[in-house]
């Protein structure tokens, strides 16, 4: 969603070769991502708790990326532009994070 949003308000598809390139590569490493890990996860089914430490890091840090890099900017300045106050986006999103949290630990 971060990335289509991205390429629709910087005019990219005006040039839809580009585009549907850019997007495909990013649907191949994306897929190409998701088999490493579960071929990984099945190679290793009595991984250390270090290995799956660092898998999920590295997870949860793509997720933070795309959250802080992309959503909450374009969020922010939806809510500049309308003059909204931003309090509530960031209470939900602080509450979010809590929330995720929270299911890590007890779930």
């Amino acid at each position: 969603f971060a990335l289509g949003s991205s390429f629709v308000a910087s005019g990219m598809l005006e040039r839809k070769r580009i585009f549907v390139g850019l997007v495909s590569a990013y649907v191949l490493f994306d897929f190409l991502g998701l088999g490493v890990g579960m071929l990984v996860g099945k190679a290793l089914p009595n991984t250390s708790s270090v290995a799956q430490g660092i898998l999920q890091a590295m997870l949860g840090g793509s997720f933070f990326f795309v959250a802080i890099g992309e959503l909450i900017p374009g969020e922010m300045e939806k809510m500049r532009l309308l003059k909204l106050p931003a309090t509530p986006l960031l209470v939900s999103l602080g509450l979010g994070f809590a929330l995720m949290a929270v299911v890590e630990r007890y779930v």
